[in-house]
């Protein structure tokens, strides 16, 4: 049995009796603290999650405050078919190989947002897969990427410091944080420039942060969680 999923059933369970209530005091808070941190205020394109359910932080006010702050905000659209036979042969960074694999699409206003009605697996909000991507030219990729999870841990022992995540396991921001770090390889290699990695992002309730979480090769590592209103960053 995978080490992952106790912990997964673990924290589920303990998110399962947590109130409406409380679940919407902590989105609210956490979308007020986010506002005030330099990485926020620093970027210019920013991913958000969708929320599913009572087991993630809500972002519809984070993303309602990014439209006010002049952010360009991308969304995902899940994708449950490769789009590629082999991504090592291709440029196009909206593509995957693998079978389940995101694409993060650019939301021109929150009018059209409010406007989408909930679709696929997930029943969630997505953008029109007509819309340009968060690789399109004119954006060139994403500086601050806020990222789901299950459960979180903040690892500093042994002299290596880590934030780690542990998601639902189908692998989905992973791969795309992978895919998105090959267009900044290739981009500066092709440019003689230094474009950043996103700024990857964990935002989660108090109660999704565990001891140690479990993570294997594939699994990306977080620059800063945010904690209901508490930052963390290594």
């Amino acid at each position: 049995m995978s080490l992952k999923s106790p912990v997964r059933r673990h924290v589920k369970s303990i998110l399962a009796q947590l109130s409406s209530a409380e679940l919407i005091d902590q989105s609210l808070k956490a979308a007020v603290a986010l506002r005030q941190l330099p990485v926020y205020r620093d970027a210019s394109t920013i991913g958000f999650y969708m929320s599913m359910d009572a087991s993630e932080l809500k972002t519809s006010l984070m993303i309602r405050n990014a439209f006010e702050d002049g952010k360009k905000v991308f969304l995902p659209r899940c994708h449950f078919q490769p789009t590629l036979t082999a991504f090592s042969t291709t440029r196009d960074y909206s593509k995957s190989a693998k079978k389940n694999h995101l694409v993060f699409h650019h939301m021109p206003s929150l009018t059209q947002l409010l406007e989408m009605k909930p679709q696929g697996p997930y029943k969630l909000k997505e953008p029109s897969e007509d819309l340009p991507d968060c690789f399109s030219p004119e954006f060139g990729g994403i500086d601050l990427l806020i990222m789901p999870g299950v459960a979180f841990s903040i690892n500093t022992s042994g002299g290596v410091n880590r934030i780690k995540r542990l998601g639902h396991g189908a692998g989905f921001y992973d791969e795309f944080v992978a895919r998105h770090k090959k267009y900044v390889d290739d981009y500066n290699e092709a440019h003689s420039q230094e474009k950043k990695y996103p700024f990857l992002l964990g935002a989660c309730l108090k109660e999704q942060l565990v001891e140690d979480v479990p993570t294997d090769e594939l699994d990306e590592d977080l620059n800063g969680l945010l904690i209901t209103d508490k930052f963390h960053q290594l």
